[in-house]
């Protein structure tokens, strides 16, 4: 029988000591006199808990602080081979793998093609091909694997690992959870590849040290991840924060969803794509970009930046529409942060002044006055970046936890 002062200790203790591992992932070398300052702990609390973290390989000592006055301390920071997650990032047209060490530190990363058309055992083997390569190049690097993370393009159940529905690949009710674990024994966590990415920017991109932003990723279809007081907004099963499907027209076009009018059948990438070919058909049928095969947002964008009107008409639309987006979201949630990801990193330059100016027009006063609109630090990486920051954000703290 455990009592209630002992568990009551326990508890205040596993709390101590994420804070001081999150302390160090944010703010590394530290001393252990400035966690125990940072966090407003006692000195000798502090000293307990990370001489048994380092005992355990989860930090290690470096070298003692410099120019300080009195008697130097010896810094702490996390040990980069205590153990790795990997991430599998399974988009539309591709397939992306990473490994993540302790420090969160990208140390491999791949991204193979995949073609929506072929049969979903294919595209499944794929990754998991991937994602055994990705074990391979990880062991490498750290102790151990601490856990796969998937991101998908699709609504998640994360109370049962079920892809319920994925309208870009075609895929409904997938127990991919369970099809994974059959393959690998460690744990595995399945995300939607956006809410993946909000967590990557969160612990390791734009939105460090952020509690309230949100994340709207730019593909083939939109997605989105909001975060509020630094927990992702999940809902009753999973299913929030499908921003693409917010609607601006109900006589639009028709989106994979079954509505109309939803957001990423204006500025999804295959929208964005299909409007400039009808434009340049158009209005400049000998254009060179007419014809190319796997036409993509980035040629585009570097046509707008030659001056090509059609191309420039096409961005000044997408800012309109995507800073509108924002700007709902802002007025609904009100963040201190709007990221733009996925796809649109590589229009950064010709969408972020354009769309921030439209979410300043129209968002409230109140809202505008902390607002900040950025582009994500991993580009078109984020997802898988983030799916592999997933396993850190779910179970690392158990796992250092365990080792008290």
């Amino acid at each position: 029988m455990v009592h209630t002062n002992t568990a009551d200790q326990n508890t205040v203790r596993k709390h101590n000591t994420r804070l001081i591992i999150e302390n160090l992932r944010a703010h590394q070398p530290l001393s252990r006199a400035e966690l125990a300052g940072s966090l407003g702990l006692n000195r000798s609390t502090v000293s307990a808990i990370t001489n048994h973290l380092v005992a355990d390989g989860v930090i290690i000592e470096t070298e003692y602080q410099s120019e300080k006055i009195g008697r130097p301390g010896l810094l702490l920071r996390l040990n980069p081979a205590f153990n790795f997650s990997i991430g599998i990032d399974l988009g539309v047209d591709y397939i992306a793998a990473a490994v993540l060490d302790f420090d969160y530190q990208v140390r491999w990363e791949k991204t193979i093609p995949s073609d929506p058309n072929h049969t979903q055992a294919k595209i499944l083997q794929k990754a998991i091909s991937l994602t055994q390569e990705a074990l391979v190049h990880g062991c490498q690097y750290a102790n151990q694997p601490l856990g796969i993370g998937i991101g998908v393009p699709g609504l998640v159940d994360t109370t049962c690992g079920i892809l319920k529905d994925a309208p870009n690949l075609g895929w409904v009710n997938v127990p991919l959870l369970a099809q994974f674990r059959e393959q690998f024994q460690y744990p595995i966590f399945l995300e939607n590849e956006a809410n993946a990415a909000a967590l990557g920017e969160f612990y390791l991109g734009s939105a460090r040290d952020c509690l309230n932003f949100v994340y709207i990723s730019g593909g083939v279809g939109i997605g989105g991840g909001i975060m509020m007081n630094g927990e992702l907004l999940r809902g009753s099963h999973g299913f929030a924060s499908e921003v693409g499907h917010i609607k601006f027209d109900l006589d639009g076009d028709l989106c994979k969803c079954g509505s109309r009018g939803c957001v990423e059948t204006t500025i999804g990438t295959q929208a964005i794509t299909r409007k400039f070919r009808q434009q340049l058909a158009a209005h400049a049928p000998d254009h060179p970009l007419l014809k190319a095969p796997g036409l993509t947002l980035e040629q585009i964008a570097h046509s707008a930046r030659s001056g090509d009107p059609t191309a420039i008409s096409i961005f000044n639309t997408v800012s309109r529409y995507l800073g509108i987006l924002a700007a709902d979201l802002v007025n609904i949630f009100n963040p201190e942060l709007v990221i733009l990801g996925g796809a649109y990193h590589q229009a950064a330059d010709l969408l972020l002044q354009p769309v921030t100016d439209v979410v300043m027009q129209n968002v409230m006063k109140e809202s505008r006055e902390a607002l900040q609109v950025c582009i994500c630090e991993h580009g078109v990486k984020s997802g898988v970046v983030g799916a592999a920051a997933l396993v850190y954000d779910q179970i690392t703290k158990v796992k250092t936890d365990e080792k008290e």
